[in-house]
């Protein structure tokens, strides 16, 4: 069962960067030495040693600016990047709860399928249903083939009804034949001999009765000791001839 993996983000590690932010502003001297305040909040004429001490004070706050500058540049990237990963996690936040709603839609499904009345039908009632949907053993897309393929309990209920599988009704009318008809309606287009026409349609009908007997062998399995039911009809003379039916 799969699991959320979380990972930390980078912007959750820009975090541990603001603790530095605060140490380095903290450590910042801006304060101004007593002696040259005179100078610089007044109008007084600084003497060359007082020119020296104001030089090295503006020098150190010059250097402090700088620092602010390079931080709050650092931040704006920071606020820039944050920003950027947001607008990703709002786009995976908006898949993810379609996505969550289209797994509710399904579940919704699945539950409405438990709810559906034909599910508390008992099981001898439900194969009774089988019976009148005419089934027919010989084809795949016929009763009770279909039922294996709804849900478990359908499948329990048609292979455990040996009567299901007892009919087999074999028509040309079914699509597995068209091989012979299309053989025979394209003949003009593509002439062939007599003898090449037969061999390819003893290929195509060597073929045809293989999985058709596979087929009837399964269903035999689950007819069990039932009497069985078989016909074959054929849409005509000329079918049957193709077929090698006669």
């Amino acid at each position: 069962m799969p699991t959320a993996v979380l990972e930390a983000c980078s912007a959750c590690a820009m975090d541990l960067n603001l603790g530095h932010y605060y140490r380095v502003v903290s450590a910042m001297d801006f304060s101004i030495p007593v002696n040259i305040v005179p100078f610089i909040a007044g109008n007084l004429l600084p003497s060359p040693s007082d020119r020296i001490e104001i030089d090295q004070s503006l020098e150190r706050l010059e250097m402090n600016a700088r620092c602010f500058e390079e931080i709050l540049a650092h931040q704006q990237n920071a606020i820039s990047h944050i920003t950027l990963i947001l607008k990703q996690y709002e786009a995976v936040y908006a898949k993810t709860l379609s996505e969550h709603l289209r797994v509710q839609e399904i579940m919704d499904q699945h539950k409405y399928a438990f709810s559906s009345p034909i599910r508390s039908l008992p099981d001898d009632l439900l194969a009774v249903i089988f019976e009148l949907a005419g089934p027919n053993a010989a084809s795949t897309d016929q009763f009770p083939w279909v039922a294996t393929r709804v849900c478990n309990q359908w499948r329990a209920v048609a292979r455990s009804h040996p009567i299901l599988w007892a009919t087999f009704r074999l028509s040309t009318d079914d699509h597995r034949f068209s091989v012979f008809d299309t053989n025979r309606r394209h003949a003009d287009e593509f002439p062939l001999d007599s003898l090449d026409r037969r061999q390819i349609i003893e290929k195509k009908k060597f073929h045809l009765l293989s999985i058709t007997k596979n087929i009837i062998n399964k269903a035999l399995d689950f007819s069990k000791n039932v009497p069985l039911t078989l016909s074959f009809t054929a849409r005509s003379s000329q079918y049957k001839s193709d077929c090698g039916l006669e």
